[in-house]
């Protein structure tokens, strides 16, 4: 009976330690080059969750197709790498959410954003907020130097 029990508890565990993976975006499918729901366009052929953290580079196997997001996407953490950008359009919308694990929110190493959906935030590094607001945040149709103030949303600890 000892045993049983030990290996429900051990069972019921591994639910709840879940390890965050990083997957890095490499689009360039033929016909979907821009895609974010299209697997190939990952470097594991695995479209990112709510538990991932992404990564975005500037260069990708010889092409510059970076993702635009037309639905709603949920992940942990983003990376935008210098040179790199990701579209959230009208009928997209970004949501990064450290609800359930370790998430310092939208990381822009020289990398831009361009938004015309939402953007939403929830329950990230506390430091974020002010980190954020020195980033590169625009909307496109409003093109370079217009930061997005009305449709990103945070939602604290």
């Amino acid at each position: 009976m000892k045993q049983i029990i030990a290996f429900i508890a051990l069972f019921a565990c591994t639910f709840c330690l879940t390890a965050q993976s990083t997957i890095t975006w490499k689009g360039g499918t033929p016909g979907k080059e821009t895609a974010w729901n299209e697997p190939k366009n990952w470097d594991n052929h695995h479209v990112p969750s709510d538990l991932d953290k992404v990564i975005i580079r500037a260069e990708n196997n010889g092409h510059f197709s970076m993702p635009i997001i037309n639905e709603s996407v949920t992940v942990a953490w983003i990376e935008i790498q210098s040179g790199a950008s990701l579209t959230v359009a009208a009928t997209g919308e970004l949501i990064v959410d450290g609800s359930y694990t370790y998430s310092e929110g939208i990381t822009l190493h020289g990398g831009s954003i361009f938004s015309d959906g939402n953007i939403v935030l929830i329950s990230i590094e506390q430091d974020f907020e002010d980190q954020f607001r020195k980033e590169e945040l625009y909307s496109s149709s409003e093109k370079s130097e217009a930061p997005v103030n009305n449709s990103l949303q945070a939602k604290g600890w």
